[in-house]
């Protein structure tokens, strides 16, 4: 099992449960401390989901194959309706989504060695989303891992991000290091404008 981000009110909490080489999203209530199957959101090869809350609590941002050969990135309201949207494109091997903190965007990795991409949200009246845009950055997340190896600042206005350790630069291990890119959201912002969807 793999736990994820709780709601907003902090009573909720998502994980992965792994069972016969597929694994489930399940949501946990620490209020009554039932378990229950997300909508029925599996993905084959015991694939992680990297699922997360929006900032509200009423979102869930998640990657799966869901018959597919490559992941997708997905949102689904919580709880959910019946409604499922699909973040990242089909060509995209999509993963580890996270939202910016005001819940106005999400960020994934749209597959091995590509920059983060990011998608402006709006939930109000209705669900929609933009074209992904390239997320300035100067690290690469080379493949899948277990854990989202990037994170944003509470601000939002910073993004951390773990290097690969077998990184080389010139046929030299490089050592690991974190970097810090500053200002990224202002660079985005003048890449896609406010209001495109």
């Amino acid at each position: 099992e793999s736990w994820a981000a709780g709601g907003a009110d902090g009573e909720r909490l998502l994980y992965n449960a792994g069972k016969g080489g597929t694994t489930a999203l399940w949501v946990l209530s620490l209020k009554d401390k039932k378990a229950a199957p997300f909508d029925a959101v599996q993905s084959p090869f015991a694939t992680l989901t990297g699922a997360v809350f929006s900032p509200d609590g009423r979102w869930v941002a998640y990657a799966s194959r869901e018959g597919r050969t490559s992941s997708a990135v997905y949102v689904q309201p919580f709880p959910p309706n019946g409604a499922k949207y699909q973040i990242s494109k089909n060509a995209d091997d999509g993963h580890h989504p996270m939202w910016s903190p005001d819940g106005a965007e999400l960020i994934f990795v749209p597959g091995p060695g590509a920059p983060l991409n990011a998608v402006r949200i709006t939930t109000q009246p209705n669900f929609t989303f933009s074209e992904a845009t390239p997320v300035p950055r100067s690290f690469q997340v080379l493949a899948p891992s277990y854990e989202r190896p990037y994170d944003l600042s509470r601000d939002g206005q910073r993004i951390l991000g773990l290097i690969d350790a077998a990184t080389t630069q010139a046929g030299a291990p490089v050592a690991p290091q974190i970097q810090v890119v500053l200002n990224w959201f202002e660079e985005l912002k003048q890449k896609v404008p406010t209001g495109t969807k």
